[in-house]
């Protein structure tokens, strides 16, 4: 398994993560779950609509959120 497979998947233990998600967050330059500590989700999501170039549905800031809330289950 390669590392950004390895990364992906990782990802994909976040509660509302798939595969395309994940995808997104390591395009957004993320490379663990750990980099999302203490992040700010709204932040992210405007990170998300600028690489978009265009405005993503709030549902993904929701999803950002989740994302940071649960780093701490991952990190004990």
């Amino acid at each position: 398994m390669n590392n950004k497979t390895h990364i992906l998947k990782e990802f994909q233990q976040i509660p509302g993560v798939g595969k395309s998600i994940a995808q997104d967050l390591y395009d957004l330059g993320f490379r663990s779950i750990a980099e999302l500590k203490n992040k700010n989700s709204e932040k992210i999501h405007a990170d998300f609509c600028e690489h978009k170039g265009q405005h993503v549905d709030q549902c993904m800031l929701y999803v950002f959120r989740c994302a940071v809330y649960s780093v701490w289950l991952f990190l004990l």
